[in-house]
């Protein structure tokens, strides 16, 4: 099964980052659960929910702090036409009100983005085996930049 991944962040270098983490970091996680990652990108919120329409991600990584349209508002229109999608808010910052906006609109996760590659392919490989499997995964609750996970998350693998 191919799993499609859009990332969603106005910061040039995080883009790259995370396809670089998705298109080869993210490989063996890939092979060991039958599945290979499509990545997807959009440079801020409105593009985002356009992209959305069109590739039909089973996952979403969305920066908050965007121009055009922010992550939450993204979001928001991404669950409006999809309650199912999974979506995962990432900043760079632990502000409370984010987090419980995030809550509040049904989103699945909360990440402080890391500060290393190797801690955000930690990070994403935890949130993804969660997301693909239904397990749970053992550093979602460990993992010091997961900030915050619904639970409500259906396996797209089982």
């Amino acid at each position: 099964m191919n799993i499609r991944i859009l990332v969603v962040d106005d910061d040039k270098i995080q883009r790259i980052k995370l396809k670089s983490i998705v298109s080869r970091d993210l490989v063996p996680l890939g092979s060991e659960l039958d599945c290979a990652f499509e990545y997807y990108e959009a440079h801020n919120g409105k593009e985002a929910v356009e992209r959305a329409m069109m590739t039909k991600p089973h996952i979403v990584l969305m920066d908050i702090m965007m121009p055009v349209m922010d992550g939450l508002a993204a979001s928001e229109q991404i669950k409006a036409s999809d309650r199912d999608k999974t979506i995962a808010l990432l900043s760079s910052s632990m502000l409370q009100a984010n987090i419980d906006s995030a809550q509040s609109l049904g989103l699945e996760f909360y990440i402080v983005k890391a500060e290393t590659k190797a801690e955000s392919v930690r990070t994403l490989e935890s949130i993804l085996r969660r997301i693909l499997t239904g397990r749970p995964d053992p550093e979602v609750g460990a993992n010091s930049y997961i900030r915050y996970f619904s639970g409500k998350v259906q396996p797209l693998l089982a």
